[in-house]
């Protein structure tokens, strides 16, 4: 998918399974509040590492470079929904309570490998492991309330544990929808 001319939005993800997903939607059934936006289940995962706009030209590259990585699997668990800023929130997300070290090594293999290629966008920045559901436009005092609420009764909600067998390498073109994301190769573990 095309995001600028000559270009795709890359990033690299761990996929979440179904069985998650469900565990997700079941802990949000109910809740809503105005000016949240819920993520599209399909689109729910753990970003590794946000690459930018990518010259169309560079992603063979990219591929080649990433068929390098070399990992074991490893098993993530997810629980509980927070927020990074509890006075100005902009996404409630899947906390991971196990795998962070490994999703933190994974990304450091990931950011090696592409260690050489020219990548203007690429996010090398502090690292959070988590799973975006919500992105938040605006609170009212009511819908504050309410979030505080959730995040409350759902701090230590099970959402699944799953083994990490490989990742992905997504593009993502940005529509008045939401985000379409296409997956552009996938990247196993070892063993």
């Amino acid at each position: 998918m095309q995001s600028k001319s000559g270009s795709q939005r890359l990033f690299c993800a761990v996929e979440i399974p179904e069985s998650a997903k469900v565990l997700i939607a079941e802990a949000s059934k109910g809740f809503s509040a105005h000016g949240i936006a819920f993520v599209q289940s399909n689109n729910i995962h753990l970003t590794l590492l946000f690459l930018g706009d990518v010259a169309n030209d560079s992603i063979a590259s990219i591929r080649s470079k990433l068929k390098l990585v070399r990992f074991n699997g490893f098993d993530v668990r997810l629980i509980g929904f927070d927020t990074f800023s509890k006075t100005k929130p902009g996404v409630v997300f899947c906390r991971v309570a196990g795998g962070k070290d490994e999703l933190g090594s994974l990304r450091g293999k990931i950011i090696a490998a592409l260690g050489d290629i020219p990548i203007s966008g690429m996010d090398k920045g502090g690292f959070s492991a988590h799973a975006t559901i919500a992105r938040i436009r605006r609170l009212d005092t009511d819908s504050a309330q309410n979030l505080g609420a959730f995040l409350d009764k759902n701090k230590n909600t099970e959402l699944g544990t799953f083994r990490v067998s490989s990742f992905v390498l997504k593009s993502s073109a940005l529509t008045g929808e939401g985000p379409i994301y296409s997956d552009v190769e996938t990247f196993n573990a070892e063993r």
